[in-house]
């Protein structure tokens, strides 16, 4: 059976079980049991299937059966375990993905003989450390040290790639992990494995293993990320782990912990923040990124009298230069950059998204691996006199452990001035932090959120930038509601958090995930925050349903019918809805409560016009025009207004005054030239044209199309539709000489 062939089966299984459609599920099983030629999976499917064949018989002779539920359950699981072993049976011997091909290269080799080497390492490697510095072989060390990395990385792989995990190798597992002994970051490792095993085939064993890990683990960064990967898995195969006895005994276990539930509403939040990582760096990389480096020659121009290097706290120097630096928007944009960074967001998933290309990133396991500076791929990296740059990249509060691999990694190509000049920028920075530090007191709920958050970080890494991500699970296309996940709600399902879920979800345009936390903080709360009408309003609107978001924006309007944001929002969806009638008059209300707005004013005129009351929307035009701090906004509407209505003077005018004090688009000389053309001044529309054809860059099909577009209108005004066709060839042809 082809690779493709097991794939697309072992997915229609799935899905049969899915939908409950068991019989049909194990017809198909029944081609990849009969494909592996496996007498022990041949016996466990022919078990299930009788077992099923009894219960059915049973409802057929009306026979009460109470445990019913839980033998289907059972059945169901039962049968999810034969497809995942079928095709592993199937695939391990040729199937090109990584998790086969780790398989089949240590299939002779056991965990305890890796695990006993790496111990030997580990040994040596000690020993040759407790010599004194001055008569230690370096050498041996380095070597001693690649020896232990690469049996950390062998028991990863072992672990990840073992399936189904047995009892007698979970018990190994369990003894790597709560042995002090050894090293923190390759008891990491061991968690590490037993998630990414699990995004490949779901293996019960390994969630329970994670659980026991979160609640015996002493070390709080072990205890974090095993939650983390714990509930991850939940979320991603909540269909498989509903009705698992042992499951549901683990986490009554953990109930009885004191921070368990702080620290899964903790996890759950943080998952869900992690959504808006794509938003947050495209607001990076297109927005603050790219107004800083268009104020970077002003900026350095402030102080082009300094000598030598630049610190942006020289600004603090001159109150001229804070002022300009307050006018030019570099404070804001720093400012908005510094607010996502110290509210946990992932500001630097765009800078460090070009620097996973190094070979240590060709190893799966290096993208979970904690940062430490003693590993082999910092040491060799950097010359001795500066591990210490290793150290101060290590101390980095905002970096994600992968982060700052890349970051250390990209140290060793850089001259040897602008290494210097990093050491003193994060010695700098270094210092800081160690005084904002002594200055408070420690705090183990900021410890353990500052592990999970850039865990996290490291995670979505992994799952969208490593080369063969998508050989495992796309956990970040989730939403992350665990809590509607019957084994966790119990913590989750509360008025306080869904609240806060709800926020976030809105926060990164999900909308739907937004309109059903909210739903739900409804159904909680007794007393009703009207807020909560206003923000389902918004996010119905949002979602493009503004029937929806208008009944919700009315009943907040029976707790505060004057809230001018309620208004300008109704305003908008009736507007796009084409009730002109609503819209005119919410607009209306909405100048009496702010008279001197000058985007209401606009708008009123706006709807006016869509609705074809061409005086009325002149009106309110003109009125726009005449407020403080209108500066050009109403000068197009009121010159293509005008037009409309006939004054051609007022027309001129005013398209007159885009013309020499405002920028021109393409659509203005294009505007401009058909009030020309309407008073006979058939040469000036033609320059006007080509102005216009010129500024969409001879794009001809365009610019026809946008004459095309106002034909109707114009032909309603008296203009022969020949004289604008002719305009328009006059144009193309000055344009084309």
């Amino acid at each position: 059976m082809e690779q493709r062939q097991i794939n697309n089966t072992s997915a229609r299984v799935t899905l049969f079980i899915k939908n409950r459609r068991l019989a049909q599920a194990m017809a198909l099983l029944n081609t990849l049991v009969e494909a592996t030629a496996s007498w022990e999976l041949r016996q466990a499917l022919d078990n299930t299937s009788t077992t099923y064949d009894y219960m059915l018989s049973y409802l057929a002779q009306g026979t009460d059966d109470p445990g019913r539920n839980d033998l289907l359950r059972s059945i169901c699981a039962q049968l999810y375990e034969l497809n995942d072993r079928c095709v592993v049976a199937l695939s391990e011997a040729a199937a090109p993905e990584v998790f086969f091909a780790r398989r089949r290269e240590l299939k002779q080799t056991t965990l305890t003989e890796i695990l006993e080497h790496y111990l030997v390492a580990l040994n040596k490697y000690r020993l040759l450390l407790s010599v004194d510095e001055s008569q230690r072989d370096k050498n041996a060390v380095l070597l001693t040290l690649g020896e232990c990395e690469r049996a950390e990385t062998r028991i990863f792989n072992k672990i990840w790639s073992t399936y189904p995990l047995t009892g007698a190798e979970s018990a190994i597992m369990k003894r790597i992990v709560d042995d002090q002994a050894i090293p923190v970051h390759a008891r990491c490792l061991v968690v590490a494995a037993l998630f990414v095993g699990l995004m490949k085939f779901y293996d019960e064993e390994k969630l329970q293993l994670l659980l026991e890990t979160y609640r015996t683990a002493q070390h709080p960064e072990l205890q974090m990320r095993a939650l983390t990967c714990a509930v991850i898995a939940m979320d991603q195969y909540r269909h498989r782990i509903d009705g698992s006895t042992a499951l549901k005994q683990h986490v009554a276990a953990l109930a009885d912990m004191a921070g368990f539930a702080a620290d899964l509403t903790m996890v759950h939040r943080l998952l869900i923040r992690s959504l808006g990582t794509e938003a947050v760096t495209r607001r990076v990389t297109d927005d603050l990124i790219p107004g800083l480096m268009k104020m970077k020659p002003d900026f350095f121009g402030k102080l082009s009298d300094k000598q030598g290097d630049i610190d942006i706290t020289d600004f603090e120097a001159n109150p001229e230069w804070q002022q300009w630096l307050d006018d030019s928007g570099i404070a804001k944009k720093l400012e908005e950059f510094n607010e996502l960074q110290s509210s946990g967001n992932d500001v630097f998933m765009a800078t460090f998204s070009h620097l996973k290309g190094f070979p240590f990133f060709q190893t799966l396991s290096n993208w979970f691996l904690p940062y430490h500076d003693d590993h082999t791929a910092v040491i060799n990296n950097l010359p001795d006199h500066q591990l210490v740059l290793a150290k101060l990249v290590n101390g980095a509060p905002y970096l994600c452990n992968s982060d700052k691999f890349s970051l250390t990694l990209s140290m060793g190509g850089l001259p040897q001035a602008q290494r210097n000049m990093m050491v003193q920028q994060l010695d700098a920075q270094h210092e800081h932090i160690k005084e904002m530090q002594s200055a408070e007191l420690p705090d183990d709920k900021r410890l353990r959120e500052a592990i999970v958050n850039k865990f996290v970080q490291d995670l979505y890494r992994f799952f969208t930038l490593f080369s063969r991500r998508k050989e495992f699970c796309p956990v970040f296309d989730s939403k992350m509601n665990l809590d509607t996940i019957p084994l966790l709600s119990q913590w989750l399902h509360n008025a306080e958090n869904t609240e806060f879920v709800a926020e976030l979800y809105l926060k990164n345009n999900l909308y739907d995930e937004a309109i059903d936390a909210f739903t739900t903080l409804l159904q909680l709360n007794e007393c009703v925050n009207p807020i909560i009408y206003q923000k389902l309003g918004f996010a119905h609107q949002c979602a493009g349903r503004c029937i929806e978001a208008i009944e919700w924006y009315k009943r907040y309007e029976l707790a505060d019918d004057n809230n001018l944001w309620t208004i300008r929002h109704l305003i908008s969806c009736y507007w796009r809805m084409h009730d002109y009638d609503n819209a005119i008059a919410y607009s209306l209300k909405a100048q009496l409560l702010a008279p001197d707005n000058v985007s209401i004013a606009l708008n009123t005129g706006h709807i006016y016009l869509e609705k074809a009351d061409y005086e009325q929307a002149m009106q309110h035009y003109l009125k726009a025009d005449f407020m403080a701090g209108a500066k050009h906004r109403a000068w197009r509407p009121i010159a293509w207004c005008s037009f409309l209505v006939g004054n051609m003077d007022r027309s001129l005018n005013y398209y007159n005054k885009v013309m020499t004090d405002d920028t021109p688009t393409a659509e203005d000389h294009l505007n401009h030239g058909h009030v020309l053309l309407a008073t006979h001044d058939a040469k000036s529309c033609i320059q006007e044209y080509s102005l216009a054809l010129k500024m969409l860059k001879n794009n001809i099909d365009e610019f026809t199309r946008m004459i095309e577009t106002d034909a109707p209108l114009l032909a309603q005004r008296g203009i022969d539709t020949q004289a604008i066709e002719l305009c328009r060839d006059a144009a193309i042809l000055a344009v084309n000489k």
